[in-house]
């Protein structure tokens, strides 16, 4: 998963890679010497915290109350043109109306 952290990247043999999110994202505690993304990268002191998005970057949740797929983002300019960017560009993606309702939801 790269969304919560996309806007970071490092090179490996000369092509661009997103960085990622570890299994310790996941988790709802800080792991002394452990860290929840790939690149550690720091932004106001702080590094990734769990379940959260470095500036440039966002979430996708199943929202159960909705019914529907919903993104939250930190309120960057880079995270809110990522974000409008994923929403035009809906590719192979059935329509919200075509979907079928969640189970307990209909």
């Amino acid at each position: 998963m790269c969304e919560a952290v996309q806007s970071e990247s490092y090179v490996i043999d000369g092509i661009g890679v997103s960085n990622f999110v570890l299994p310790l994202y996941f988790t709802s505690s800080d792991e002394r010497g452990g860290r929840n993304d790939f690149l550690g990268t720091t932004h106001r002191g702080k590094t990734l915290e769990s379940f959260r998005a470095n500036p440039g970057g966002y979430i996708n949740y199943f929202d159960p109350v909705l019914g529907e797929d919903t993104d939250w983002e930190p309120k960057s300019t880079r995270s809110q043109e990522r974000l409008a960017v994923k929403k035009n560009w809906r590719s192979g993606e059935a329509s919200a109306a075509a979907r079928p309702a969640p189970r307990g939801f209909d």
